[in-house]
């Protein structure tokens, strides 16, 4: 009986609307209203820790703090200090709007053409911003590993490749060292 009501109002709905083009325009309008803001977030908020992690922000010194953390479980490499030095920093890369005109003189014999390009760029929260197409991590440069167990060659040659595996840099880029008696009492 229910449903029976609810196609009987639809229906006399749909015959109205098919009458009378401004109320068959405005219920469309009133769809897209709705749409639009289902889909835009209410109010200024804070950016959610989930889409923080799906970001791709590099950070250097967590980057060596759990590269130090797994090195020191790879058997026999006792205590261990990492460095990482970078060549270049992070690299945004937003997207380009590029403009180009070109003329020709009356006499058809000059031409110029003038490029110029600007970010594309977006209105978020009140601001202007840029489009990002790609953020590159930054280029290492080296990466010295101090261990306690480094004195062993074989050691030494499993964190040369763990980091060489983690940061995709070559050998000559990696140096294994021992750690001294200073090294293992200052991380005590």
């Amino acid at each position: 009986m229910a449903e029976e009501r609810k196609n009987k109002i639809t229906d006399t709905l749909i015959i109205k609307m098919k009458k009378n083009k401004k109320l068959e325009l405005g219920v469309y309008i009133g769809l897209a209203l709705i749409c639009v803001m289902l889909c835009i977030p209410a109010g200024k908020s804070e950016k959610n820790p989930e889409t923080q992690q799906n970001t791709p922000e590099y950070d250097g010194d967590r980057m060596e703090q759990r590269l130090m953390e797994t090195l020191s479980c790879v058997r026999g490499a006792g205590k261990v200090k990492v460095m990482i030095t970078y060549e270049t920093g992070n690299e945004i890369v937003p997207a380009m709007n590029t403009d180009i005109t070109s003329s020709v003189s009356v006499s058809g014999e000059n031409q110029t053409r003038t490029e110029s390009s600007s970010p594309v760029t977006t209105y978020q929260n009140g601001e202007n911003e840029a489009i990002v197409l790609m953020e590159r991590e930054p280029t290492v440069r080296g990466v010295i590993v101090v261990a306690q167990g480094a004195a062993d060659v074989s050691v030494r040659l499993k964190l040369q490749a763990a980091v060489q595996a983690v940061l995709g840099v070559e050998a000559d880029k990696v140096e294994v060292l021992e750690m001294g008696m200073e090294g293992v009492k200052e991380q005590k």
